[in-house]
């Protein structure tokens, strides 16, 4: 099996391997696959944007524009990973709602 990485993901693959790096930025599927078999921890666009929505960073009502933004600025995904997100926002938002 052989995984088309571009420059930018080798280096910073590369990067957290030297620096013991807790957490990488990967979006890109060949990019993760690598990352996994350096036993790297990753996480991508989305992840972050949920972790601060789930901190309290981002407001629940802004998520959709966010998300929008996203793909309006050429942030692929496809609709079920969409769904997925929208999911897990809503969930979030579930979570922090008084009962």
């Amino acid at each position: 099996m052989s995984l088309s990485l571009c420059h930018e993901e080798k280096h910073a693959i590369q990067l957290a391997k030297e620096i013991n790096a807790n957490l990488i930025l990967l979006d890109d599927e060949n990019a993760r696959v690598v990352a996994k078999a350096f036993r790297l921890n990753y996480t991508g666009t989305l992840g972050i944007i949920l972790n601060a929505l789930e901190k309290g960073l981002i407001k629940h009502n802004e998520f959709p524009e966010l998300m929008d933004a996203l793909i309006k600025n050429g942030f692929r995904m496809s609709i079920e990973l969409y769904n997925e997100v929208i999911k897990l926002a809503n969930g979030i938002k579930a979570k922090h709602q008084p009962r």
